[in-house]
């Protein structure tokens, strides 16, 4: 028969009690790194999105200085036709009016469309979860 010795006992519970120690250890230390990682990420997530923001803002300033130069070409396009510089002036005006009116009512639906879909999302998901308890019971 084996003699039972605590001795052994003792060490085996303590090579335990290390390894889960260590394993412990080890978890920690990967959430750290990984909560590092993330930091890193958004940082450079951060930095993508302020050269973009400045990019998208001269990109804008120069789309609006090409409307002030494509105006003009229309104004002298007309002009050319044989209209007087006003009636040019004033129909490159109403051709602009009707463009930023029909763009405005697109972005107006497009902004309706875009509110109702968070309500529609969460109307669906309620659903699901209705049927899901239902499915349960």
């Amino acid at each position: 028969m084996t003699e039972h010795n605590p001795e052994n006992t003792s060490s085996v519970g303590t090579g335990l009690t290390d390894t889960a120690l260590r394993a412990f250890e080890k978890g920690r230390q990967l959430g750290r790194d990984e909560m590092a990682f993330a930091r890193a990420e958004i940082a450079q997530a951060g930095s993508n999105l302020r050269v973009a923001a400045i990019c998208l803002g001269v990109a804008f300033a120069t789309a609006i200085a090409l409307l002030g130069a494509l105006t003009q070409t229309l104004i002298f396009a007309i002009q050319t036709a044989g209209l007087a510089p006003v009636w040019a002036a004033l129909i490159t005006t109403a051709i602009l009016l009707v463009l930023g009116g029909l763009l405005a009512l697109r972005a107006f639906v497009l902004l309706r469309r875009a509110a109702a879909t968070p309500q529609t999302i969460i109307t669906k998901i309620s659903a699901d979860l209705q049927n899901l308890k239902e499915s349960l019971k």
